[in-house]
């Protein structure tokens, strides 16, 4: 099992452990080396990890590894031509690469904290061990920080289809998150504390079905702070 509370300087800092790792370290070291063993050996899957940094991150192709030496850091390209359809045909006709028109390579030092958190929650979500069945279970603290909350929902999506190979857990207080018509009562797990206890519950039963009749409703009652843990005695919040 992997467990991540991410950190944006180490995710950007120059790794300089020159043996090659293929599964992300629990504060995001060893990015550039993942997302190098995705490019190496699952292509497909790095292709795959590109689209949602795409989904993610405005104008953003792709976050690559770069080699410096035996050392190992990332970069970014990035779409720097006109915006809307010109970028999405060039993304269909496959020009995204270093090279390509309108692509521009942005190194480590000029990248946002959103750019490589995304980057870092995508490679812990899509490593090669939870493909092959190595890594169960993938869990992160708080995904959702640094991303514009516009984005959030697309976030949502890239977690909702990795659990298709491996079981995540995501801890968030963002109903940004939570704002898209995949998530479903049954994907949460509500927290509070009572009387100094902190209790950790399903949804109870009235809060469940009217969601699971109106989905749209979840992040609109997680603002209000309607959502809470069904009491395990009673069954009611």
């Amino acid at each position: 099992m992997r467990f991540y509370e991410l950190d944006s300087t180490i995710l950007r800092n120059i790794d300089d452990d020159t043996e090659r790792h293929t599964s992300l370290g629990p504060r995001g070291e060893h990015l550039g080396h993942v997302l190098g063993a995705l490019s190496e050996a699952f292509p497909e899957t790095k292709d795959y990890l590109d689209g949602w940094i795409r989904a993610i991150i405005p104008q953003a192709l792709g976050v690559d590894e770069r080699r410096e030496g035996e050392f190992s850091t990332v970069r970014a390209r990035f779409w720097t031509g006109e915006p809307h359809l010109p970028f999405r045909s060039a993304v269909n006709r496959g020009a995204t690469r270093e090279g390509d028109p309108h692509v521009s390579i942005f190194q480590r030092q000029e990248l946002s904290e959103g750019t490589v958190r995304a980057a870092g929650v995508l490679a812990a979500l899509f490593q090669p061990g939870t493909f092959d069945g190595s890594i169960p279970l993938v869990a992160i603290e708080e995904p959702e920080m640094a991303i514009h909350p516009s984005n959030a929902a697309a976030l949502f999506e890239a977690i909702e289809a990795a659990s298709a190979r491996t079981q995540v857990i995501v801890t968030t207080q963002s109903s940004d998150l939570l704002d898209d018509e995949y998530v479903k009562p049954e994907h949460l797990r509500m927290v509070e504390m009572v009387r100094g206890v902190t209790r950790i519950g399903e949804l109870d039963e009235h809060t469940r079905r009217h969601l699971t009749e109106r989905p749209d409703q979840i992040a609109v009652m997680h603002r209000q702070g309607h959502l809470r843990p069904a009491d395990p005695d009673t069954g009611r919040p």
